[in-house]
C-alpha cells in the first residue's frame, strides 16, 4: 500500500512552495482535488475564473491549515445590498467589476473577481491586484483596516473550492511548565525584539526589511563579542557566515538560476539587496528612471514573501550560532544573576552593544512621496529578479506528485532546533562548574 493511499481525501496539501517556509504564500489544496489541478494544469485552456478574496483586519499567523482557514475573519465593513456588484473605474473605458458577498449579518465576507489565465495559478496571481487596489481606495476614504486574508479559486467543473492561497502559518507549538523561570542573553535582546516583530507582521515586505535589519545589526554583535573573547583569552574561534543550501532556497520558492553562485547568508542578503532598497526607500533610481514597488501586485507580494521568508530564516541561523557562542564562552562565566528591566539607557552592570534610534523626519520635511515614477526600461517590475511569470507558457506550480499533509510537515527538523535553543538557554543560568559537569 503507498503512503498516499493513508492520506484522507479532505487533508490540506501544500501545492507551492514544496518547503513550508512560515511567512511565504503558499498554494493549497484538498487532497481529492489533485487529479482536478493537475488535468487543469494539463490542457492550459484560456478560461475565466472565479477569485474570491476573504477580507479581513488581521492574518491568521499560527496554527496548522485546517485551524488558519477556521479562523473567523473580521472587519467593520457591511453592505445595504447582499451581494452588491459594483466597480472600480480607472479612467476612459478601464474598469473592473467586483461582487461583494457579505454573511448573515450583511458584513463583508469576500470579494469575487474573474479573470482570464491558462493556469489556475496564474488566476490567483492575477486576482490579487485589482482586489487591493479595491481595498485601497476603501481604506483611502473610510480609514478602514481592511486586508486580505486569503484568496480561493473556484472549480470551473462543480463551483467548489480548488486551491487557497494563504501566507505559510507557524505550525510549531510550545508547552511550558514546571519551570523556573528563562534567562536573558541581554546582548541579544534587540535582535529579538526584532525578530518577533518581524514573526507577528503579516507583510512580507515589512518581515524582509526586519531581516534585514537583524543581518546588518550582526556585525556590530560580531565586533564586540570579539572584543569580549579579547578580553578574557578566549581563543575559540566565533561561528562564520552560515552556509546556504541552493536546494533549501529551491524549495522554498526562488528560481534555480536565481540561486545560483550563493554559498553563504551573506551572498543571498546581497543577491536582494535591491528589493530591500526598492521597499525601503520607496523610489529608487535604476536604469536613470525612477521606479517603485507596488505592494498592491500579487507578483510583487509572492516575490517579497518568498524573500523575507529565507532572509527571516538565515538571519535567525545567524542569531542562534553567536548566541550559542556567546553562552558557552562569554555570558555569565560567574553564575547566574537576576537582571533589572532594561531601559533605553544601558543599566549599571549590563553589557553588550547598545543600539543608538535613528532620527525619524518631521512631518513637514519633503518625504519624495507623490512624484510620478517611470517604468524600467526593461518593463520588469521594481522587485525584478524573482518576479513569476505571468503567461501561457508560465511554469506550472502545481503538484508533481501527492506530498506530506502540510500539518505534519518540517516537525523533526523545528524540533531539533528549538531543543538545541533550549539548551543554550538554560546553560545560561549555569555555574562554570555546572556547566562542565553536563
Amino acid at each position: 500500500m503507498s503512503a498516499s493511499n493513508n492520506i484522507r481525501p479532505d487533508a490540506n496539501m501544500l501545492l507551492f512552495p514544496r518547503d513550508a517556509s512560515v511567512g511565504a504564500l503558499g498554494s493549497f489544496a484538498k487532497y481529492n482535488r489533485f487529479e482536478e489541478i493537475k488535468d487543469l494544469e494539463g490542457t492550459r485552456n484560456e478560461r475565466v475564473w472565479e477569485v474570491r478574496a476573504f477580507v479581513s483586519d488581521t492574518v491568521p499567523l499560527a496554527g496548522d491549515a485546517a485551524e488558519t482557514l477556521a479562523r473567523p475573519n473580521h472587519h467593520k465593513l457591511f453592505l445595504n445590498e447582499n451581494p452588491l456588484f459594483i466597480y472600480l473605474h480607472k479612467g476612459g473605458l478601464n474598469a473592473v467589476y467586483y461582487e461583494l458577498v457579505g454573511d448573515q449579518s450583511n458584513r463583508l465576507a469576500h470579494i469575487a473577481v474573474r479573470v482570464s489565465s491558462r493556469l489556475p495559478s496564474n488566476a490567483l496571481l492575477l486576482a490579487r491586484a485589482p482586489v487591493n487596489a479595491l481595498l485601497d481606495v476603501l481604506t483611502r476614504d473610510h480609514s478602514l483596516p481592511l486586508i486580505i486574508q486569503r484568496l480561493e479559486l473556484m472549480s470551473p467543473t462543480d463551483g467548489r473550492i480548488l486551491i487557497t492561497e494563504m501566507l505559510i502559518p507557524a505550525r510549531n507549538g510550545v508547552v511550558l511548565g514546571p519551570l523556573g523561570g528563562i534567562m536573558q542573553a541581554v546582548p541579544f535582546a534587540p535582535y529579538d525584539a526584532l525578530y518577533r516583530e518581524a514573526l507577528t507582521s503579516s507583510s512580507p515586505f515589512y518581515r524582509l526589511l526586519c531581516a534585514w535589519k537583524i543581518y546588518e545589526g550582526t556585525n556590530q554583535l560580531r565586533r564586540w563579542i570579539r572584543k569580549k573573547c579579547e578580553e578574557r583569552g578566549v581563543t575559540e574561534r566565533m561561528p562564520s557566515d552560515p552556509d546556504v543550501d541552493p536546494q533549501e532556497l529551491i524549495n522554498i520558492g526562488f528560481d534555480a538560476a536565481f540561486v545560483a553562485g550563493i554559498r553563504k547568508a551573506g551572498d543571498l542578503f546581497n543577491r536582494l539587496a535591491d528589493h530591500r532598497n526598492a521597499i525601503a526607500h520607496f523610489l529608487i533610481d535604476r536604469d536613470g528612471t525612477e521606479s517603485h514597488v507596488y505592494v498592491a501586485d500579487g507578483r510583487q507580494l509572492s516575490v517579497y514573501a518568498v524573500g523575507a521568508s529565507a532572509l527571516l530564516r538565515y538571519a535567525h541561523r545567524v542569531l542562534d550560532d553567536l548566541r550559542i557562542f556567546y553562552v558557552d564562552h562569554i555570558g555569565l562565566t560567574q553564575g547566574a544573576t537576576i537582571l533589572k528591566g532594561v531601559c533605553p539607557e544601558r543599566p549599571s552592570g549590563v553589557e553588550g552593544p547598545l543600539l543608538q534610534p535613528q532620527r525619524i523626519p518631521a512631518p513637514s520635511e519633503p518625504s519624495g512621496m507623490g512624484r510620478r515614477c517611470a517604468p524600467r526600461k526593461d518593463g520588469a517590475p521594481a522587485g525584478g529578479a524573482l518576479s513569476r511569470q505571468v503567461d501561457s507558457k508560465a511554469a506550472s506550480s502545481g503538484p508533481s506528485a501527492p506530498g506530506k499533509p502540510f500539518e505534519a510537515q518540517g516537525e523533526r527538523a523545528a524540533r531539533k532546533r528549538f531543543e538545541e535553543r533550549s539548551r543554550s538557554s538554560a546553560a545560561v543560568g549555569m555555574t562554570d562548574g555546572e556547566r562542565k559537569r553536563n
